[in-house]
């Protein structure tokens, strides 16, 4: 046995020695309340005590030599509640998030992979970290999928070119493959990115649309930037989306964090406008807001207090002709890994 031991000890020497394995990641607990819109009369409120984000995420790198380095990383969750009437804790255990396997090198990379982005315009670089649950999970901005990938990205100075290929699978592994009828996108994206100015726009066209439907997207033109003045971090994000009858989405935020010592302080402000629908949904035209207060309160470099109150307007459906209000508040130790 002992000998067994010392050689499985010797292998993993020799695999330590030609890669490096990182085990990092996150958690967060504490008290939240969401306000859900539900008809023009009433809202639906859940609220309580709960672990509320966990992740794990397992990464590795590897020197290829003359220049070149491979990476692959994959993130675990679960510990969160979920609505499973069995058991009150998620369903299925332990499930994937967001992973890749990436090549790159002295001309730029290639990377394949899943992800579930967050919400493009009051989120990521427009968003400058101010919500920890942006609208897209909360509020009234266009929800996101799961989607397989293939992107490669090369840099020119301080400007990165990416296009990208997605699958709108909804599930990890062979879903949205060629051949389906899931919707296909093409991705062209430009990243500069050079002192406190960062900023980028995308364009996203879209395969097996239905003719003039409402429910099938088109196409996708995206901006975001920021500036670090120091003093503070202001930000905006754009998108508008239309879909195949014609029909448009436009999505709007700016937002601003301010440090001050251990505390940083961030306020956001984001709008929509659904205009053209002319089938499915024609009841969602109209205009809609959101807004977001958070302070995020630093005990150490990994361990924090988060803040938030976020409060939007109700998207309008066939029982609530009248947006109802909606909104999240939440008070959560984080810790990370």
């Amino acid at each position: 046995m002992k000998k067994t031991l010392i050689a499985l000890a010797s292998i993993a020497a020799v695999g330590a020695a030609s890669a490096q394995v990182s085990i990092t990641g996150y958690m967060s607990a504490g008290y939240v309340v969401a306000t859900a819109p539900g008809t023009a009369a009433t809202n639906l409120t859940n609220g309580g005590f709960a672990v509320d984000t966990s992740e794990l995420y397992i990464k590795s790198s590897e020197d290829m030599g003359g220049g070149y380095k491979a990476s692959a990383g994959m993130g675990l969750g679960g510990l969160e509640r979920a609505t499973d009437a069995n058991n009150g804790y998620g369903k299925y255990g332990l499930y994937g998030n967001n992973f890749d396997i990436k090549i790159a090198g002295p001309m730029g990379s290639i990377a394949v992979g899943n992800t579930k982005s967050g919400d493009y315009a009051s989120g990521g670089l427009g968003g400058v970290g101010v919500l920890y649950y942006d609208f897209a999970d909360h509020g009234n901005f266009s929800a996101r999928s799961r989607r397989d990938y293939l992107t490669v990205t090369a840099p020119v100075g301080p400007v990165s070119v990416t296009v990208s290929h997605q699958e709108a699978g909804n599930v990890t592994g062979w879903g949205g493959a060629e051949g389906s009828t899931s919707q296909r996108i093409s991705i062209g994206a430009v990243t500069y990115a050079a002192g406190p100015l960062a900023v980028n726009a995308m364009y996203f066209t879209y395969d097996n649309e239905t003719a003039k439907s409402d429910a099938t997207s088109s196409n996708v033109l995206r901006f975001a930037g920021s500036y670090d003045l120091g003093m503070a971090k202001l930000g905006s994000g754009y998108q508008k989306a239309t879909v195949s009858s014609g029909g448009t989405s436009t999505q709007f935020t700016i937002a601003a964090s301010v440090p001050l010592g251990a505390i940083t302080l961030g306020a956001i402000y984001g709008s929509r406008e659904i205009s053209g629908m002319n089938g499915a949904l024609t009841l969602a035209n109209g205009s809609y807001t959101n807004t977001g207060l958070t302070a995020n309160y630093q005990f150490s470099k990994r361990t924090g207090l988060i803040g938030q109150m976020s409060s939007y307007d109700g998207i309008k459906s066939a029982g609530n002709l009248t947006p109802a209000k909606g909104g999240l508040t939440l008070l959560l130790l984080t810790h990370s890994f």
